[in-house]
């Protein structure tokens, strides 16, 4: 028979707080590359124009406006790990708090 084993979740919280800084990271970086990608199709479906291709300018805008807006997508789902884990920290508390001494 399977017995209680706060380790276990403690483990398992931990894990969700690990998600929750990595799919911030994830998102600021995906957000910035899709910036970037949409930069350089604009430049590619308009005529090349000497002042687009001589100039970082318009990557360097988008790459940053792509990682701000993958920041708060980022921050949101990065929210639903990191409530997920202080939920089942607060139950692992209320047993600790309601266990009986034997």
């Amino acid at each position: 028979m399977a017995r209680y084993d706060s380790g276990v979740l403690q483990e398992y919280a931990d894990s969700l707080y690990f998600k929750a800084r990595w799919i911030t990271a994830k998102c600021v970086g995906g957000g910035a590359l899709v910036g970037a990608i949409v930069v350089g199709t604009f430049i590619e479906l308009v005529e090349r124009s000497s002042i687009l291709y001589a100039s970082p300018v318009p990557f360097v805008i988008l790459a940053g406006l792509g990682a701000i807006i993958g920041f708060g997508i980022g921050q949101g789902k990065g929210f639903k790990y990191r409530l997920e884990a202080q939920t089942l920290l607060c139950q692992m508390q209320i047993e600790c708090n309601t266990r009986k001494e034997t």
